[in-house]
C-alpha cells in the first residue's frame, strides 16, 4: 500500500528538511521494562489536588508577533487516576521482547473548574489536554480530549513508568498551567486491535514506532501528520477505512514478527524543530480489497532536546 505525500517528516519552515531518516531497523524490536518492585499490580485509585496559580502564556498574533496573555483558570485542580491491569517486571539481566498482546491503557479522570484565580465564574472551558512522558515534568507526548473530564490513555509500553499531568483551555486557545502528576507503571492486557507505541523524539536520537496485535508476517504502514488529529481522509486501499490524522502521509513500512510486533526506527535530526508537533499512527491492510483493514490508536509528540 503507498500513501500521497512525502515519505518523510519535515521540519516547520523548511519543508525539505526531513526530521527523521531511516535508519537500518529490524521488525523485532526489543525493550528493557523500567525496574519496579510490583509482580501484578491490583486495581488502584487516587486523587490528587493542588491549587491553582496565574499562569501567563506566550502565544502567537496574527501578523503582529507575540504577545503575552495571562490566562488564570484554576482555583483547584483534582486529578484522579485509576489503573487496571497487571505484568510480571523483568530481571536486571533480562531484555524483554514486547509481548505478543498490546499493552494496557490508563484511565484518568478530573473534576471540572468552575472558578477562575481572581474568584470569577469560570464558564468558557473547551477542553482539556492530557500531557504524558516517561520523565516527570518533561512531557514528550499530548493527548486532546476536548470537553470532557476523563480519557484513556493507549499505546504505553508495558513495564515502563509514564507521568501524567492535565491542562484546560479556553474557547480562545489560552491554557492553564498543569494540574499536578500522577506516574504509573504500565500493566499488560489483551486487546483484539493492534496498538501503536513509540519513544519520546529527542534531536539526534533514534526513535522506534512499534504496532503490537498485528498477525505474523503482516505488513505495517506508518502515517504522519503534521496538521494533527482529526477526521482524516478513508482509503479506497483499506475498504474505506478512516484515518484519524488530517493530512496523513505514509513515511515507513515494517513487517510484524512472529509475535506479532512490527517495528520502524528512524534517527531524528539534529537540526528537527524544537517543538515541532507530530501525530503518528498505523494502519494495517487486510482482506479482500481491504475491507478488513484496521488502524491503531494516535500518538502526539513533540521533538525535544
Amino acid at each position: 500500500m503507498r500513501w500521497a505525500g512525502s515519505p518523510l517528516f519535515h521540519s516547520a519552515g523548511n519543508r525539505s528538511q526531513g526530521i527523521f531518516r531511516r535508519t537500518n531497523s529490524t521488525a523485532k524490536g526489543r525493550h528493557t521494562p523500567s525496574a519496579t518492585s510490583i509482580e501484578c499490580a491490583r486495581s488502584t485509585k487516587g486523587r490528587l489536588m493542588r491549587d491553582s496559580r496565574q499562569h501567563s502564556k506566550r502565544i502567537g498574533a496574527h501578523r503582529r508577533g507575540p504577545r503575552r496573555i495571562a490566562f488564570a483558570i484554576l482555583a483547584v485542580w483534582m486529578l484522579t487516576w485509576q489503573l487496571h491491569g497487571c505484568m510480571k517486571p523483568a530481571t536486571d539481566h533480562q531484555m524483554a521482547r514486547l509481548p505478543a498482546e498490546p499493552p494496557a491503557q490508563i484511565q484518568l479522570s478530573w473534576n471540572p473548574p468552575t472558578t477562575k484565580a481572581d474568584g470569577s465564574p469560570l464558564t468558557d472551558i473547551a477542553g482539556y489536554k492530557i500531557h504524558y512522558g516517561q520523565r516527570s515534568r518533561t512531557y514528550a507526548f499530548t493527548k486532546i480530549v476536548g470537553n470532557q473530564t476523563s480519557a484513556a490513555i493507549a499505546g504505553l509500553i508495558p513495564g515502563r513508568t509514564y507521568f501524567f499531568a492535565v491542562t484546560a483551555y479556553d474557547s480562545m486557545g489560552n491554557e492553564s498551567r498543569l494540574s499536578d502528576e500522577v506516574s504509573r507503571v504500565a500493566p499488560l492486557t489483551v486487546s483484539q486491535t493492534p496498538i501503536l507505541m513509540q519513544d519520546a523524539l529527542a534531536r539526534g536520537q533514534t526513535a522506534q514506532f512499534l504496532v503490537a496485535g498485528a498477525h505474523p508476517g503482516e505488513t505495517v504502514s506508518f502515517l504522519s501528520s503534521l496538521s494533527g488529529e482529526g477526521e482524516g481522509p478513508c482509503s479506497p486501499q483499506l475498504g474505506g477505512l478512516c484515518v484519524d490524522l488530517l493530512d496523513p502521509a505514509a513515511f515507513g513500512e515494517a513487517t510484524a514478527d512472529d509475535s506479532g510486533t512490527a517495528t520502524l526506527t528512524y534517527a531524528i535530526s539534529a537540526t528537527a524543530s524544537l517543538g515541532q508537533t507530530i501525530s503518528i499512527q498505523a494502519v494495517i491492510q487486510r482482506g479482500p480489497d481491504g475491507a478488513d483493514s484496521v488502524k491503531t490508536n494516535v500518538i502526539t509528540s513533540r521533538v525535544m532536546d
